[in-house]
């Protein structure tokens, strides 16, 4: 690769060892959309909730003041926080994988119902908003691939967005309107793609250069078609083009690696006569010249005199759309649908149109502000110290709380202790004194209660009347005329 091209380092504003070392790593990464979830039910249950609602978000109509629920999640960030960022990528990585692979999305774009789609409270105008949205998607997944924010080098989102145009342009005879608003956003998001992948191509570089200039070759009526005709790209590919042809000075001792250079020089050259056969006048307009005639039984001129000739335009026109991608990191939400609303606006009158775009720019003042106040440091202050002053009452309560029930428990265990004390050491209980004489008697007292027989307890001083001595001599008994009942009797009253 030819030192020209913008470092990745350079598209946002995060350290560049960070950049360094994730473009170091991505190659040895194998996208599998199950590396994290099924590490733990746990997670793989989140991610499953997260792409639900994702996904059901995409029947809502958008509005401009309220962020969709694809932003919340991708950017969503706590500064402070403990997550790393390979494991904030990780996440990333795995819930945009998961997106892209859900069938559903692509059955809607091809026209066909789904699950959600049969509900009978879904109009069908709200299919226009669904596939908007999902445009808007796949713009964001691109974002983040710029961003340098995924462990994918971008050949799965290439691949996802192919798909989706070709979705879209089987639909295009049915709804030919929003296929063809659809198609802007989408090849857009594929320019936006491509241009990634040939500006940091994973390594090793010549063997994945080469499998992306393939790429481009057996998609060329999408990449090169009437449909995709964006200035922009146009430029930055030409410069990207002409840059992969010329190339460094191969080494000659390492066969391979000069085998591989000659390969990515000759992919080059092919993607070379397909631009320039399908888009020379807009080639023409961006860089203001006249570019040469091809030789004969050639398609394209030679590139090494087209290098000379538009190199110093196509460098800045390269290094303005990357600034332009390094700004794009804060752009407003809904770019998309906001373009096909103005463009539905410009037919309908110079007034109505004035109007429009009057308030659409109060309305993005105004969505500034407030995204500017979040971040101010004051009001940030104010809501911790809010949330801090909520923590402390919450604690304190829990403290009183706790302190008067410690206080209610002492008090009624020290009474039941003194009930059982004084049970266990009241008179003629286990542990009571020994205060009576031998020949006391107790009986039962009359009051009738719960613990009579236990605790009603009285001397008995008639118990020896009631219970006299048992007779000594076997004589007083009549043995022919014997009593009715036995008298009750009692060996202590022999001894009392």
């Amino acid at each position: 690769m030819d030192s020209s091209f913008a470092p990745a380092s350079e598209l946002t504003n995060e350290p560049k060892n960070s950049r360094s070392s994730s473009k170091n790593t991505t190659p040895e990464i194998e996208p599998q959309s199950g590396t994290m979830c099924n590490s733990e039910p746990t997670t793989a249950q989140v991610m499953d909730i997260l792409q639900a609602l994702i996904i059901d978000s995409l029947l809502l109509m958008p509005y401009t003041k309220t962020p969709p629920v694809i932003d919340l999640v991708l950017d969503f960030y706590i500064s402070g926080s403990i997550i790393s960022l390979n494991e904030r990528k990780t996440f990333l990585t795995e819930i945009i994988l998961l997106l892209m692979k859900n069938a559903s999305l692509n059955d809607i774009t091809d026209g066909q119902k789904t699950p959600f789609l049969n509900n009978n409270d879904i109009k069908f105008t709200g299919q226009e908003y669904l596939l908007t949205n999902i445009f808007y998607m796949t713009a964001r997944f691109v974002d983040k691939l710029w961003q340098q924010m995924l462990l994918i080098d971008g050949r799965e989102v290439f691949d996802y967005c192919v798909t989706l145009l070709n979705h879209v342009k089987r639909t295009a005879s049915r709804t030919p309107s929003l296929a063809n608003n659809g198609g802007n956003s989408l090849y857009r998001s594929l320019n936006r793609c491509i241009l990634y992948l040939l500006a940091y191509p994973p390594a090793p570089f010549n063997i994945t250069l080469v499998e992306i200039l393939n790429k481009l070759m057996y998609n060329r009526l999408l990449v090169f078609g009437a449909g995709n005709h964006d200035p922009d790209f146009i430029g930055c590919l030409t410069y990207c083009i002409i840059q992969l042809h010329k190339g460094d000075k191969p080494i000659l001792h390492i066969p391979s690696q000069f085998d591989q250079q000659r390969t990515t020089t000759r992919m080059s050259f092919r993607v070379w006569e397909e631009l320039y056969v399908c888009k020379k006048p807009v080639i023409e307009e961006v860089f203001k010249v006249t570019l040469a005639s091809p030789f004969q039984n050639c398609r394209a001129p030679n590139i090494k005199g087209t290098y000379d000739q538009i190199f110093e335009s196509a460098f800045k026109h390269w290094l303005a759309y990357v600034e332009g991608e390094k700004n794009a990191v804060i752009r407003n939400p809904w770019d998309v649908h906001n373009n096909i609303q103005s463009k539905i606006q410009k037919v309908t009158g110079g007034l109505t149109r004035l109007t429009s775009r009057t308030k659409l720019k109060k309305d993005i003042s105004e969505r500034n502000d407030v995204r500017f106040d979040q971040y101010n440091t004051e009001s940030n202050k104010q809501l911790v110290n809010a949330k801090i002053t909520l923590i402390e009452e919450f604690w304190n309560f829990g403290l009183m709380q706790q302190e008067n029930s410690y206080v209610h428990t002492k008090r009624y265990v020290h009474q039941d202790w003194l009930q059982i004390e004084a049970e266990l050491i009241r008179e003629r209980a286990i542990w009571g004194p020994k205060c009576c004489a031998e020949f006391t008697k107790w009986t039962l007292d009359n009051t009738e209660g719960p613990y009579r027989m236990r605790r009603k307890m009285m001397k008995n001083v008639f118990f020896y009347l009631h219970y006299p001595p048992k007779p000594d001599s076997e004589e007083s008994v009549d043995p022919i005329r014997p009593t009715k009942s036995r008298v009750a009797s009692s060996y202590d009253s022999a001894k009392y």
